[in-house]
């Protein structure tokens, strides 16, 4: 519906939506490829607040993957774009993540 009705925010945020449902589901590959998805929507349309979402949601499934150098990737840009928008709340999200903890992630 987000696509037919030409909103691409909407549309990024469907995708991240599916994501967090495929993950819950334990179906990784399905979720980040709804990540992944929202990502190309967000970048599309120079979303940064959408890209940042997108970035923080990939690595924590990473994270939870135990793919850790490219997890801690991801955090990084979604800490750089939530910094560069000056959105607080976003910018908390990667730090508060057990995660992305400097002890956890080498």
């Amino acid at each position: 519906i987000a696509r037919e009705v030409g909103n691409p925010d909407f549309q990024s945020g469907v995708h991240c939506s599916f994501g967090d449902l495929r993950r819950d589901q334990g179906l990784w590959y399905e979720a980040r490829a709804e990540y992944e998805a929202s990502l190309a929507v967000a970048r599309a349309v120079n979303d940064r607040r959408g890209e940042g979402g997108a970035l923080s949601r990939l690595g924590a499934l990473l994270a939870e993957q135990r793919q850790l150098a490219e997890a801690r990737s991801l955090y990084g840009q979604a800490l750089a774009l939530a910094r560069e928008a000056d959105h607080r709340l976003a910018t908390l999200r990667p730090l508060n993540s057990a995660d992305f903890h400097p002890t956890t992630i080498e």
